[in-house]
């Protein structure tokens, strides 16, 4: 029989940049703190592990509006149902996105960099050093064919990354036997899982990113339940002993298209009716690693 898991995990991100330090970033952040809290309270209600991938100037800049007690209350270290990771310091890119060519591509040398400047503006403000990383953006595989960035990690003592986030041409992420957690021991880093994404980045369930990415209005609360039950499902036909489905999900985006919760709820009750466990992108990856051993 096979065993499933699902597990929640947010890019916790906006505002970033120079839009961090004006008063609409200002604002905007002060709504997404408020939100967050409301967002663990959810969980916490419904016994949910989530992930956060905190963005290393997002969390920063918090410190304009916020200190560091008040962060370390949102972001509960110590409470076993969050697990706090990283998300890069300044979200870069590591490779050319179709569709994205306008964007530049740093070095696998200057993202490692960066990695270790968010691990050490997350440790410094939330009291914990992560050991999971979400690459910005997203790839439509894995990091296999940069042993350079792996090497880098592994240096940092990372455990997994989550990196291949998206299918070629948009933001959905097919579920398959081939996009499940696995390591890096055939390039000589097994101690380093990537766990990919599966569905739409629900980015696209917001105005603004469907507008860019589908060229319309976004889908109802109807359609996006509808593309999550149907994602649950399609687990039942991979051929695998154990199947995960990791979201790729933002709190800005959350806050729009699902600010009541109710799509989250009819995950979560979807998920625990069709058979899944819910786990965090932490416990999937140490799961996987203890039964490779």
């Amino acid at each position: 029989m096979t065993r499933k898991y699902l597990s929640f995990g947010y890019d916790t991100e906006r505002p970033y940049g120079e839009f961090a330090q004006t008063k609409i970033g200002s604002e905007l952040r002060k709504k997404l703190m408020g939100f967050i809290r409301k967002l663990n309270g959810m969980f916490d209600q419904e016994d949910v592990p989530r992930t956060f991938f905190i963005l290393g100037h997002y969390l920063e800049a918090c410190l304009t509006d916020y200190d560091i007690d008040a962060l370390r209350e949102v972001y509960h270290k110590d409470n076993p149902l969050i697990e706090l990771q990283q998300h890069s310091y300044s979200h870069p890119i590591i490779r050319k996105i179709k569709g994205r060519e306008e964007k530049k591509v740093i070095t696998s040398g200057e993202f490692i960099k960066d990695l270790q400047q968010a691990g050490e503006v997350i440790e410094n403000i939330l009291g914990v050093y992560p050991n999971g990383v979400r690459t910005p953006i997203g790839y439509h595989h894995d990091l296999s064919d940069m042993p350079e960035i792996l090497e880098g990690m592994q240096g940092m003592g990372i455990r997994y990354v989550s990196s291949n986030l998206r299918s070629e041409d948009s933001l959905e992420a097919p579920l398959n036997r081939n996009r499940q957690p696995h390591d890096y021991g055939n390039i000589g880093y097994p101690t380093i899982v990537e766990m990919p994404s599966h569905g739409w980045q629900d980015v696209i369930f917001t105005k603004e990113k469907a507008a860019i990415f589908l060229g319309r209005e976004p889908d109802s609360q109807e359609k996006i339940c509808k593309h999550f039950d149907e994602l649950l499902l399609q687990a039942n036909d991979i051929d695998l002993p154990v199947v995960n489905i990791a979201l790729c999900l933002h709190p800005w985006a959350v806050m729009e298209y699902d600010p009541q919760f109710e799509i989250h709820k009819h995950i979560i009750n979807s998920a625990r009716s069709m058979g899944f466990e819910l786990k965090s992108y932490g416990q999937v990856a140490d799961m996987f690693r203890h039964e490779m051993k």
